[in-house]
């Protein structure tokens, strides 16, 4: 996919965002058994937020019907979650359809896993000349189990919102550079534990993409940032270093374009080399995010 295919998709109303943006995630049986032994765990309370979950750019509506098969719940359950969460506020009936859609109440509770103001705006200008410099988007993004969370973004031209990476967007944690460069820089018991679960996740397509990952770790290893090219979508290219926080957190700090701005030769030689100098500013700029 080149350029021009990738502007037109956005330019004609198509959303190339759903196609980058998919991701698998285990069904809600699965995610909350593992929990079914600890006595203090609230499954009603998980089930709640797993519906929550379900909502994303990609997916701004959804019918119950819908809910209930992303969630693994019985349809009668996922009902009466929904309306306990209309009621909350949390979620409301979307203009002349019986799905649902989230409120603003669902945006303030993701507030507070934000920088701080002082440290968005500076982080925000980091981005933001990294975007301007090299003509890519720019975002900076944490892991939400199998996916990169991006928190804050950069970005160049307009036709370039195919690759947005608005805060909110998902990429596969097995799949984008950011995800990449986050898992190369896991401790390797939580490596292995991941591993572990993406091979459950993944059944047969688990051995090609370990292999996939194992490449990633070894040129992180070498260089201190990963570069990922047409495996995200055809025709897109990344770049990604991570960004090291005290307590052993960590976030990725990434850079996207389509690949005739974003040839393989530039990202080694010019963006990668510069995303590890701005995450090194961004140390000290984040530590309260652990």
């Amino acid at each position: 996919m080149n350029l021009s295919n990738l502007f037109d998709m956005t330019r004609n109303g198509g959303s190339p965002m759903k196609h980058l943006g998919n991701h698998l995630r285990p069904p809600e049986g699965d995610w909350i058994r593992k929990w079914k032994t600890d006595r203090s765990f609230v499954t009603s309370l998980a089930r709640g937020m797993e519906i929550l979950r379900c909502f994303s750019s990609s997916y701004p509506e959804l019918s119950v019907k819908d809910i209930a098969a992303k969630t693994g719940l019985p349809q009668q359950t996922a009902w009466r979650l929904c309306h306990t969460l209309k009621v909350m506020g949390y979620l409301t009936s979307a203009a002349d359809s019986d799905r649902l859609t989230t409120t603003s109440s669902v945006l303030a509770l993701g507030l507070s896993a934000l920088p701080s103001a002082a440290a968005d705006n500076v982080v925000s200008q980091e981005l933001q000349k990294l975007a301007d410099r090299f003509q890519v988007s720019a975002g900076l993004a944490d892991r939400d189990r199998f996916s990169m969370i991006f928190l804050l973004r950069g970005r160049a031209r307009p036709y370039l919102a195919v690759t947005d990476m608005r805060p909110g967007t998902r990429f596969n944690i097995y799949r984008s550079a950011a995800g990449w460069a986050y898992i190369a820089g896991m401790e390797p018991s939580e490596r292995n534990d991941l591993f572990r679960q993406l091979k459950n996740l993944l059944g047969t397509q688990w051995p090609e993409t370990e292999e996939i990952l194992k490449k990633a770790i070894k040129e992180y290893s070498a260089k201190g940032f990963v570069t990922n090219c047409s495996v995200i979508a055809p025709g897109l290219n990344a770049v990604s270093a991570q960004v090291r926080l005290p307590r052993r957190a960590r976030l990725a700090i990434a850079c996207s374009a389509p690949e005739e701005l974003l040839p393989l030769e530039k990202m080694n030689r010019e963006i990668g080399p510069e995303l590890l100098r701005v995450a090194k500013r961004l140390e000290t700029m984040l530590p309260s995010h652990a």
